[in-house]
């Protein structure tokens, strides 16, 4: 059931649906109606923002901060998949972006989460296992705090 849209159809229709769809909302009205407004706006993504570069810093700036919008965005609608119990609808858009965007730990960590609420224990701790070497490899780094929880958490299956 999609509640009908609040955003109308202006050009601002994917941050009105965005800033609508992270509202917390009653308890009575639980987290799905603004999951579907998340969706409806991550619907609404096409591709790269403000498309290819080459539009100068402004620009590349203002993209950098849509791009951040949507991961935000994403991150949110898998907190509330999550939350709903439908950890199946979680993980199919947080393999996408944690395929392009590998070292967002909090996404990796949500889809840790989503993969062995699903009954994918072993997909969850390989994930782990990739980013880990990911971080060390590439930036140097160890996972951070909340990675190295979840990970904790699917060793014991306590998520």
């Amino acid at each position: 059931m999609r509640p009908a849209t609040c955003c109308g159809r202006t050009p601002s229709r994917w941050t009105c649906c965005v800033s609508a769809g992270s509202r917390p909302r009653p308890p009575w009205r639980g987290d799905e109606a603004g999951a579907a407004l998340l969706e409806e706006a991550l619907e609404l993504w096409l591709g790269p923002a403000l498309g290819e570069p080459g539009g100068g810093t402004s620009l590349a700036v203002a993209a950098v901060e849509l791009e951040e919008a949507r991961l935000a965005a994403v991150e949110e609608l898998a907190r509330r998949r999550l939350r709903l119990g439908q950890p199946e609808r979680a993980v199919a858009p947080l393999r996408a972006i944690v395929t392009a965007a590998p070292h967002h730990e909090r996404l990796v960590s949500l889809l840790m989460t989503a993969f062995f609420r699903v009954g994918r224990q072993a997909e969850a701790l390989e994930l782990y296992e990739r980013t880990r070497r990911l971080l060390a490899d590439q930036l140097g780094v160890s996972p951070g705090r909340e990675l190295q929880a979840t990970f904790e958490s699917v060793l014991t299956a306590r998520v």
